[in-house]
């Protein structure tokens, strides 16, 4: 079990269809989130631990 959650830094706007902020939602999508989502999912890694995740917006304007 990590103790410390994963980063994944975004590009603003992202890189669809890996990995973007959905304006809509109000949510990151793609294809890094599904696969975090059926990692978390999944009942054999979470016998493991916890897998933790965190998403950081990062742009280089101001």
């Amino acid at each position: 079990m990590a103790d410390k959650p994963l980063l994944l830094i975004v590009n603003d706007p992202g890189s669809a269809p890996y990995l973007f902020y959905d304006p809509i939602n109000k949510t990151y999508a793609g294809v890094i989130p599904e696969l975090l989502k059926e990692l978390t999912n999944n009942k054999q890694l979470k016998a493991l631990g916890e897998i933790k995740h965190k998403y950081i917006r990062y742009s280089k304007s101001p």
